[in-house]
């Protein structure tokens, strides 16, 4: 089953812009092309791009402080980060974009199969990331992520008052042995959705799911 991943690549270069379609059209990938920081600002902000790429040629010192705040912000802090330059560059330079948020780079001339080869890495590492976000949701309160992602450490919070939310669906058992296994699930999923709709509205905070079991917490 093919992957699709949005791959956003900020360069006026148009040499370089058919270049990289010529090479990474297909496979999945969604090129969005843009010509400077507030076009891809402005894409950021109602799109999710799993992959950067950013020439620092035109200006090398705006192209750091665009890679600085890119990484900084949190509509990209995920996605991969690559720069494009030349052939010639230097390998300074190079640690200093890095040191920025940038991930690896892509030299021009472009060299179709070390391209391909960079992106596809990138690609699968992106999609690693996501799988695992999506276990992390299932585990974990959100404000315990939010968290994790802003320090990288949780402190647990103590309630004087609290209550604890556990359902599970009588006879879940039996109805499972008669259900077909894709059907069963589909249920499951619409009335969990609606649970999830419940404990928005009432500002309760999910903890997970198990089986046919639901728990929240006020």
């Amino acid at each position: 089953m093919e992957r699709f991943i949005n791959i956003l690549i900020i360069d006026p270069d148009t040499t370089n812009r058919e270049g990289l379609r010529v090479i990474l059209t297909g496979g999945g990938n969604n090129l969005i092309f843009c010509d400077n920081e507030a076009e891809a600002q402005a894409i950021l902000r109602k799109q999710t791009i799993g992959i950067i790429l950013l020439n620092i040629e035109i200006d090398r010192k705006q192209s750091f402080a665009i890679l600085n705040k890119l990484s900084r912000n949190k509509n990209s802090q995920q996605a991969y980060k690559l720069v494009i330059c030349n052939d010639s560059y230097s390998g300074s330079e190079l640690i200093k974009g890095m040191k920025k948020g940038a991930v690896d780079f892509i030299s021009y001339p472009f060299n179709p199969n070390l391209v391909k080869a960079k992106i596809e890495v990138f690609k699968t590492l992106y999609f690693k990331d996501v799988r695992i976000n999506q276990l992390l949701n299932n585990i974990f309160p959100q404000k315990v992520l939010a968290d994790l992602n802003a320090t990288g450490t949780y402190t647990p919070k103590r309630y004087e008052k609290a209550c604890v939310l556990f359902t599970d669906f009588v006879a879940f058992s039996k109805i499972a042995k008669e259900e077909k296994p894709l059907n069963l699930i589909k249920r499951l999923a619409t009335f969990f959705s609606k649970f999830d709709e419940i404990v928005d509205r009432y500002h309760l905070e999910k903890i997970k799911t198990i089986g046919d079991a639901y728990m929240a917490i006020a």
